[in-house]
């Protein structure tokens, strides 16, 4: 169990300095929520993903994530709404978007 926590404490430092790195890549966000989603901390994975935004143009690959973590933290209306622009104007991640909703955490 300590090794765990270690080894995800030491995989989070190592996301977390991606971010800041000058020309942050898309995925280190993703895979940062992840983490947190995968230790019950479902804010922190909004967070991460609500600050990514600005920074990737509001890139569609997160959305399917970010309903999901909106629906997690009870923030259903934001979920139904990006649910709908997803399919809307990206029909391409409709599905994407559909499963990331369905998906438990």
């Amino acid at each position: 169990m300590y090794g765990e926590l270690h080894r995800n404490r030491s995989v989070a430092e190592n996301l977390r300095a991606a971010l800041d790195a000058p020309e942050p890549a898309l995925e280190s966000s993703l895979r940062l929520a992840a983490l947190h989603e995968r230790a019950n901390r479902p804010r922190d994975a909004l967070q991460v993903l609500e600050l990514a935004r600005p920074k990737f143009a509001d890139h569609p690959r997160m959305w399917p994530d970010l309903i999901r973590m909106y629906r997690r933290v009870g923030r259903a209306a934001e979920a139904s709404q990006l649910q709908l622009r997803c399919q809307v104007e990206f029909p391409d991640f409709k599905k994407l978007c559909d499963e990331g909703a369905q998906r438990p955490g």
